[in-house]
């Protein structure tokens, strides 16, 4: 992959680099390398994972180099390759790849006999693939490694002027990262709040209280008083019983009741029978 390859691939990935701040000490007097940092729009991922990110290393500020050795710390939720046809120093450049380099780490070594004080110019490139479930806010970072896995430290310098800008402390350096930025997808929530409840708190009690008592508390009395006579003649004592006037015990009425009537007729009846029976 080329070098022209590499930006139209970051842009069509709407891909930013952050500017760093870059240390006041390598401005004019050493050299600083910077890692890439790039923000990736979510919306630009492929659904399906797979994401490869260029990222390029720079050399942004040197006084004079002809002599380099660095080293990249990658992301453990990343894979990486050193992408070398993106460099444009004019310096043959080696990544180390055997000994030194874990899946993660890679130490980057460079050396030429001429001596090159061009800035702005890019080391070489990385290209670096995210993890499937990146969402927006995840940041992996690519970090300078100061010391290979061996313990040497890093060069920068120049040796046709003996120039050692890491032991005169002008080696400076500026970490990378990818970070994943917009706005996540939602689903819309069409579940209903809450049906409402239309049951009645309570069921009303429609059973009468109490079925009222239709009996009459007691029968009246209606057997009429009786009056008892007695009537003596020459013939004979005799006693006959009249139904009185009187009101029963109630005494709401006057009128002698049908049965009084009937039992008085035969009474007299009788009476009178009694009454014949002594005359023959």
């Amino acid at each position: 992959m080329n070098f022209k390859k590499v930006m139209a691939a970051v842009a069509a990935m709407s891909l930013v680099a952050c500017a760093a701040a870059i240390p006041a000490s390598a401005s004019a007097d050493g050299a600083t390398v910077e890692i890439q940092q790039v923000e990736v729009d979510v919306k630009d991922l492929a659904k399906d994972g797979g994401n490869v990110i260029p990222v390029a290393i720079t050399l942004t500020e040197n006084k004079g180099i002809n002599a380099f050795a660095f080293g990249v710390d990658v992301d453990d939720a990343c894979e990486f390759e050193m992408d070398y046809d993106v460099q444009t120093m004019m310096m043959t450049i080696e990544g180390a790849k055997s000994e030194v380099e874990t899946e993660n780490f890679a130490w980057i070594n460079g050396a030429s006999t001429r001596t090159y004080s061009k800035t702005d110019v890019v080391i070489i490139g990385l290209t670096v693939t995210i993890p499937k479930d990146a969402k927006v806010g995840d940041v992996f970072e690519l970090n300078y490694a100061d010391v290979d896995l061996e313990g040497k430290d890093h060069i920068w310098g120049d040796t046709t002027t003996k120039a050692d800008y890491v032991a005169d402390k002008t080696a400076d350096a500026v970490d990378g990262w990818i970070k994943i930025v917009g706005e996540e997808e939602t689903t819309p929530d069409t579940t209903p709040e809450t049906t409402p409840d239309t049951t009645p708190e309570t069921t009303p009690d429609t059973t009468p209280e109490t079925t009222p008592d239709t009996t009459p508390e007691t029968t009246p009395d209606t057997t009429p008083d009786t009056t008892t006579t007695t009537t003596t003649t020459t013939t004979g004592t005799s006693t006959s019983t009249t139904p009185g006037t009187g009101s029963p015990a109630t005494g709401t009425t006057d009128v002698l009741p049908i049965v009084g009537v009937a039992a008085a007729a035969a009474i007299l009846g009788g009476v009178a029978i009694v009454a014949k029976k002594k005359e023959d």
